[in-house]
């Protein structure tokens, strides 16, 4: 999520002040290797004003996609409850 935020804020400066974006933001961000990550889909159901709600976030908070608001849920979610991701893979839930 924060390299897709990165990439807004490059955008924006890009769109506002080419010539400084072209000159010292483009040449850092170039050396950034990019990492495609593996992913599944589901399917999910939520009730409409939940979905609506899901909707005014996503707006709000500046995510791309409904997508990327449950994924950072679920990560929240994980990291609160349980500590970490790698600790629930290992010892289960």
């Amino acid at each position: 999520m924060i390299v897709l935020h990165i990439v807004d804020y490059v955008l924006k400066i890009y769109n506002s002040f080419p010539t400084v974006a072209a000159l010292f933001i483009l040449p850092l961000i170039s050396s950034f290797e990019v990492v495609k990550v593996e992913r599944q889909s589901i399917t999910v159901s939520l009730p409409p004003k939940l979905l609506e709600a899901v909707d005014r976030l996503v707006v709000k908070e500046g995510y791309n996609s409904r997508s990327d608001l449950i994924r950072e849920a679920v990560r929240a979610h994980i990291r609160r409850n349980y500590g970490s991701l790698e600790k629930v893979a290992e010892e289960g839930v």
